[in-house]
């Protein structure tokens, strides 16, 4: 080929750049998908480790301290965990968010939320332009490279995790971008590949040390370095791998360690502590989000959402069809696949988003089958995966369940009573925190009922219950985290389950008067994804309904009632 032409051509590069920018654009173009509530508690926890963070940095500074001292000083500055904070991500996010914000001069709670879900969708579309590189390497022909990068694009679990500032989407950029350097190494041995390698992998380890999945990828580009090269190249990279990997993870994790210094390798003991807390919490049968897999979600029900909000139907066929008879450096992508699943299926909990660093992967095998079809059946198969992947992008449209029915609250006078099912719930009204610094007035005041549905079932339950009914006005169940689990536990939750059977079957004289299901919206057919797992739905779409007491509410009748004696 001539020096002075481009490999890839100019107009390959422009398309990558396109397809870059427009999942950007659609990513970026949801960020308000909740109105600024806040409603993922994940994402909540990480803006008020930030906001601490951002005045913690303030103050150093303001005493004169340099950025060392406040990146590896022993005062440990820049700790996630300060104040006995419970925290099992890596600092890379909140690093980046944190110094981003002092820069910009946002500080104010919604403008924090906001610069972080930005960073995060920018960071996440990186994975697309990765898959287009990595694509490229394994010797694909550009129409198959860039096909499988717009199906990553359009993926559902990407796009709906690139619009929370979670450590997820970070995680599976810079896992991504880890088998580009890899699939380098493994094709020429290069040193500075290993060195690459190793670096990103750090910073995938800092953003969560989950990235662990990646030592299976790993060995196999070494295994085909040992091949091509024999076992001291093999040797060099390994070692320039690991110490490239701990330089980058000693300085974008700085909290990992004890902080005595640049030098001091010690772990830290509140990172252990809080692993072991994590471990525990995961282990639990009397944690309320681990019901959900106590009531039943076997191995085929994980795949099966994987297929279809994970990478959407397009992207798992192809995927698949990618594993039969991988060739050379191909090996590397089918490590990384097995490595996160292999993850996945040792964890206590079998949660979707867990599986995000294994979506890029899959459109990298599926650029193998793509490079087989003709330019027709890749626009049928890209129009496929754009219709399924448009229901995510619908979902965040800023019409949200829980502020419509907060809307809808502003209706009912000041002082009504609301029966709130429990405190491990996200309540209603919710409260919006505009990007700089306004805050929504909430409907109300209204008088918050408990119910305690969460609480352990007992001899008093039942009374404890009707009584409760007895002073609230309206029941307000936010999301299904509640009355899709407990019912499938009637053993642990006996009174619960005869309560929403009951109030199901219009017995407890409540009348629904607001349903809000938005399913899976996907253009002219709206799916109901009531069977898909907790995780993928009650942040972004919770069925959220409204009850109302009728007169004819007797509250002996609920008692015998919730206690199984009949009505």
């Amino acid at each position: 080929m001539p020096a002075s032409r481009l490999d890839p051509p100019l107009p390959v590069l422009l398309a990558a750049t396109l397809i870059f920018g427009a999942a950007v654009w659609l990513r970026l173009s949801g960020v308000a998908w909740d109105g600024w509530a806040n409603l993922h508690p994940d994402e909540r926890h990480m803006i008020f480790v930030a906001q601490d963070l951002q005045r913690s940095l303030a103050a150093a500074l303001e005493r004169g301290q340099g950025v060392w001292s406040v990146w590896f000083g022993p005062e440990q500055v820049l700790d996630p965990r300060a104040e006995g904070r419970l925290h099992v991500y890596g600092d890379l996010p909140l690093l980046a968010l944190v110094w981003l914000g002092r820069a910009a001069g946002m500080a104010d709670w919604g403008s924090t939320l906001w610069l972080g879900r930005s960073l995060t969708a920018v960071v996440e579309a990186g994975s697309v332009l990765a898959v287009f590189v990595l694509s490229r390497q394994l010797g694909l022909p550009a129409r198959a490279a860039l096909t499988a990068a717009a199906l990553l694009a359009l993926a559902p679990t990407p796009l709906q995790l690139s619009l929370f500032f979670t450590a997820d989407a970070w995680l599976a950029a810079f896992c991504t971008w880890t088998l580009v350097a890899l699939v380098a190494l493994a094709r020429g041995g290069d040193p500075r590949a290993a060195l690459a390698a190793g670096a990103l992998a750090g910073l995938a380890a800092a953003c969560k040390l989950t990235a662990v999945a990646l030592v299976l990828p790993a060995l196999a580009a070494l295994a085909l370095v040992w091949r091509g090269q024999g076992g001291r190249a093999a040797l060099r990279g390994l070692v320039l791998g690991v110490a490239a990997g701990l330089v980058a993870f000693r300085i974008a994790n700085p909290s990992a360690f004890a902080g005595g210094g640049f030098w001091d390798l010690r772990p830290s003991a509140a990172m252990i502590a809080d692993f072991r807390e994590l471990a525990d919490l995961m282990a639990s049968p009397d944690i309320p989000p681990n019901w959900q897999w106590l009531a039943g979600y076997p191995a085929a029900a994980l795949a099966r959402d994987a297929a279809l909000f994970g990478t959407g139907p397009v992207l798992a066929l192809l995927g698949l069809a990618g594993l039969w008879r991988p060739r050379g450096a191909v090996w590397v992508a089918v490590a990384a696949l097995a490595g996160h699943l292999l993850m996945n299926a040792t964890s206590e909990l079998k949660i979707l988003r867990y599986l995000a660093p294994a979506v890029p992967v899959m459109a990298v095998l599926a650029a193998g089958p793509l490079a087989r079809l003709s330019p027709a059946v890749l626009a049928v198969a890209l129009a496929a995966a754009g219709w399924w992947g448009s229901g995510t992008l619908r979902l965040h449209d800023g019409q949200h369940p829980r502020l419509i029915a907060t809307e809808w609250l502003r209706g009912l006078p000041p002082g009504t009573a609301l029966g709130v099912e429990t405190g491990w719930d996200e309540s209603l009204p919710v409260v919006q925190a505009f990007p700089g610094g306004d805050w929504s007035t909430p409907p109300g005041p209204f008088a918050q009922v408990p119910l305690n549905l969460t609480d352990p079932d007992g001899p008093d339950t039942a009374a404890r219950l009707a009584a409760a009914l007895a002073q609230a006005d309206y029941l307000v169940i936010s999301s299904g985290r509640q009355i899709e689990v407990l019912p499938r536990l009637p053993q642990r939750f006996p009174t619960v389950a005869r309560y929403y059977a009951a109030l199901l079957a219009g017995e407890l004289c409540f009348a629904r008067v607001l349903h809000l299901d938005r399913g899976y919206p996907l253009p002219l057919w709206r799916l109901d994804d009531g069977f898909a797992q907790e995780a993928w739905r009650v942040y972004d779409h919770p069925v959220v309904q409204i009850w109302r007491k009728q007169p004819c509410f007797d509250r002996e009748k609920a008692e015998r009632l919730l206690s199984g004696a009949g009505p």
